[in-house]
């Protein structure tokens, strides 16, 4: 049994750390595109996370809907599409918060 636990354990990040990750990872992608985009990678992390946080305390899985288990994957998942954001096409920061919400919608 000890061996399992080992081998599965969960990783656990506090929000301070996710926006960290996630906000350094956005801001250097950004940091390619026009001066209006400068103010947007705090602004899309912080948003991301209090979606996240929101959701997990309001979906808690049962046992007729287990599919209500969010993870770090999920932000993840957001992030890999935001930074997948080409300059030519994402012009505006309107934009890129249409983006945003197109990602987390998926």
């Amino acid at each position: 049994m000890k061996e399992f636990i080992e081998k599965n354990k969960t990783i656990c990040f506090k929000a301070t750390e996710i926006r960290r990750i996630f906000g350094s990872m956005i801001s250097q992608r950004l940091a390619d595109f026009d001066d209006e985009f400068k103010s947007l990678p705090d602004a899309l992390t912080s948003a991301t996370i209090e979606m996240y946080e929101s959701i997990v305390q309001k979906f808690l899985p049962t046992p007729t809907k287990i599919y209500y288990l969010f993870n770090l994957r999920d932000i993840s998942k957001i992030f890999q599409g935001l930074l997948r954001a080409d300059r030519k096409m994402v012009t505006t920061k309107q934009t890129m918060i249409r983006l945003w919400i197109h990602e987390c919608f998926r």
